[in-house]
């Protein structure tokens, strides 16, 4: 049985499931953000005209307006503040009705992604772009790994997860870590630990296509 993250193993475990669950990724991992049917001048002028300037290093928020407001707090003299899915007020452009495919590609033109969602981390992660994940506060949370977390951890980058209040709690250390990342050239690093991750599913791939062929020979 294929499980994405040790929450789930462990789940496995407790109900008393006889096989021990197999590590397999998210499909996120395996998108090719290079490959995807959009034409990449039609979208830039999509974003022209949303008031994105290309002339100007951005930020990506894909969140809760409370991220909004410290991501300006933090940034808004230096970097346009770009949100993502849904309509904020705090930032100076929005994206919220994007397509799919551009969605997913979009990510490549941030120096940074904050976000609080699991598939903001893992497009933006895919296309590059360093990641602040901030972990929504919620009885699950404060017990377990979440998802978001345990990837995060597999390929690395465990200390771009942070709990916060967003006015107190870590914000300094979250701002800390921003900067480095901001200063840092780690496109191709973070790509190659996707890469990575996307390997891992490998001992899955391989069982599900020895179960297969079992069942093809028995059928036989």
């Amino acid at each position: 049985m294929g499980v994405r993250d040790g929450e789930s193993e462990k789940f496995l475990e407790h109900i008393g499931v006889g096989s021990r669950g197999v590590h397999t990724c998210d499909p996120t991992v395996f998108l090719d953000v290079n490959d995807l049917p959009i034409s990449e001048e039609e979208l830039k002028e999509k974003l022209r005209k949303k008031g994105f300037d290309f002339e100007k290093p951005a930020i990506g928020i894909m969140g809760t307006e409370r991220l909004c407001k410290m991501v300006r707090r933090f940034y808004a003299d230096k970097y346009q503040l770009v949100g993502l899915y849904n309509y904020y007020k705090e930032t100076d452009v929005n994206l919220y009705d994007l397509t799919p495919y551009e969605w997913a590609y979009v990510f490549r033109y941030f120096k940074l992604t904050f976000t609080t969602y699991f598939h903001g981390t893992m497009l933006s992660l895919r296309n590059g772009t360093p990641v602040i994940c901030l972990a929504l506060e919620t009885e699950y949370s404060k017990n377990h790994m979440t998802k978001v977390e345990d990837v995060l951890r597999r390929v690395g980058l465990q200390d771009c997860y942070f709990h916060t209040d967003y006015l107190q709690q870590n914000v300094q250390k979250i701002r800390e870590k921003a900067d480095e990342l901001l200063q840092t050239q780690s496109r191709q690093e973070i790509i190659e630990k996707m890469d990575i991750e996307a390997q891992s599913a490998q001992p899955f791939i391989e069982a599900l296509r020895i179960l297969i062929d079992k069942e093809k020979t028995e059928n036989d």
